[in-house]
C-alpha cells in the first residue's frame, strides 16, 4: 500500500498545559511533531502519499509536515472538528487515489514492525490494528474490541466483553465511504462507530494484530513518560524531523 490518510484535526485540549496554543499533533515531542511519528512508521512500510486532514486554519502546518518528510500528499481542512474523527475520515474521500489504503489517527504511536501482519491478501473491507498490550495506555479510556477468530464482533469504549484494544490504525477500502449516509451528523461520531456500523451492515471487518509491539495514543500529560519517549526515538530512527 502506497497511500495513507492521517487524521490530525483534534484540538488536544487535555494537553494544553504542555502544548499551549499549538494543536497537539503539531507540537514537537522529542524534537519531532507528534503527527510525524505515525507517518514515519507508515513510510517505513512503503507509504509514499498522504492525505492529511487538519483543523481549519492549519493547512500551512500540515504542508510543512509533508515537506519536512519529503513525501507526496495533500492537506484537507476540517471546518467541523466537533463532529469527530469519523467526519475527518469521510472528508478524505475525494482525495484518495488508491482502492486500499492505511488510516491512522495523528496521535497514535506505533513502531514500523507493528504493521507487519497488515499486508495479508485476504478479502476485507476494513482491517483494524489491535493489541492485547496496555502498558502505555489507560485501559479505561481506550476503545475495546471483541474479536472472534479474525472478525470484529463488537467495538466501543464501554463494551463489557472484549479481548483486544483498538490502536487507532486501520487498513481501509473505498467501500467504507458508502457508510457516510448512515449517520445524521448532528453529533460527534467516532471511527469505532463507523466500524460497528460496518459490522452491523454485513461488511467484512477484520483485525490485524500488533503482536508484541508497544503502542500508545497521546491524549494527556499522563501519557508522556520515559517509555513513550523511547518509543518515539525508535520510530524516528534514521529519519530527520
Amino acid at each position: 500500500m502506497r497511500e495513507a490518510i492521517v487524521l490530525a484535526s483534534g484540538a488536544g485540549k487535555r494537553l494544553r498545559s504542555v502544548t499551549g496554543d499549538v494543536p497537539k499533533v503539531f507540537y514537537r515531542f522529542d524534537g519531532c511533531e507528534l503527527v510525524k511519528y505515525p507517518m514515519i512508521s507508515l513510510m517505513k512500510n512503503g507509504v509514499e502519499r498522504f492525505v492529511l486532514v487538519v483543523s481549519e486554519g492549519y493547512r500551512d502546518l500540515g504542508e510543512k509536515v509533508l515537506n519536512d518528510l519529503g513525501v507526496e500528499g495533500i492537506v484537507v481542512e476540517n471546518k467541523k472538528v466537533e463532529l469527530g474523527n469519523a467526519y475527518s475520515f469521510f472528508l478524505s474521500e475525494p482525495y484518495v487515489e488508491s482502492e486500499k489504503f492505511f488510516l491512522s489517527c495523528g496521535d497514535s504511536l506505533f513502531p514500523p514492525e507493528a504493521l507487519k501482519s497488515a499486508f495479508s491478501e485476504d478479502e476485507f473491507h476494513i482491517k483494524l490494528g489491535v493489541s492485547k498490550r496496555s502498558d502505555l495506555i489507560d485501559p479505561e479510556e481506550a476503545s475495546k474490541v471483541l474479536v472472534n477468530e479474525d472478525r470484529i464482533v463488537k467495538i466501543g469504549k464501554r463494551i463489557d466483553e472484549y479481548n483486544y484494544f483498538d490502536t487507532g490504525v486501520f487498513v481501509m477500502t473505498k467501500k467504507v465511504y458508502s457508510l457516510k449516509e448512515s449517520f445524521s451528523w448532528t453529533e460527534e461520531i467516532s471511527l469505532y462507530h463507523v466500524l460497528q456500523k460496518a459490522v452491523d451492515t454485513g461488511m467484512i471487518v477484520k483485525v490485524f494484530d500488533f503482536g508484541n509491539a508497544l503502542w500508545t495514543e497521546i491524549d494527556s500529560p499522563e501519557d508522556l513518560n520515559e517509555k513513550v519517549y523511547e518509543l518515539m526515538k525508535k520510530i524516528k530512527e534514521g529519519v530527520a524531523c
